[in-house]
């Protein structure tokens, strides 16, 4: 897996370069992965794991969050909830 291979592109054709032999096209019949049925979603989250393993740029893909990184620190989390009453 080269960089130049995975670096620009369709994310489904980034996700079938990145996961190389594990992928198949079935036309209107779907996606399969390691021989199961999957979703677009899924197979670049499966395609995103293998990425992240080998420190290349991740697959961005609508409703995929991005993976952390071994060893990477977790973001801080943001309170969204509402002020408590009193302090406005």
């Amino acid at each position: 897996m080269t960089p130049i291979a995975i670096a620009a592109g369709h994310p489904l054709e980034r996700a079938a370069c990145a996961l190389h032999g594990r992928f198949a096209n079935l036309g209107r019949r779907g996606l399969r992965l390691d021989g199961r049925l999957v979703s677009p979603r899924q197979l670049v989250v499966a395609a995103n794991e293998v990425l992240a393993a080998a420190g290349y740029p991740l697959i961005a893909y609508p409703g995929i969050a991005e993976v952390q990184r071994p060893g990477a620190k977790a973001p801080r989390a943001r309170c969204l909830a509402a002020k408590p009453p009193g302090k406005r």
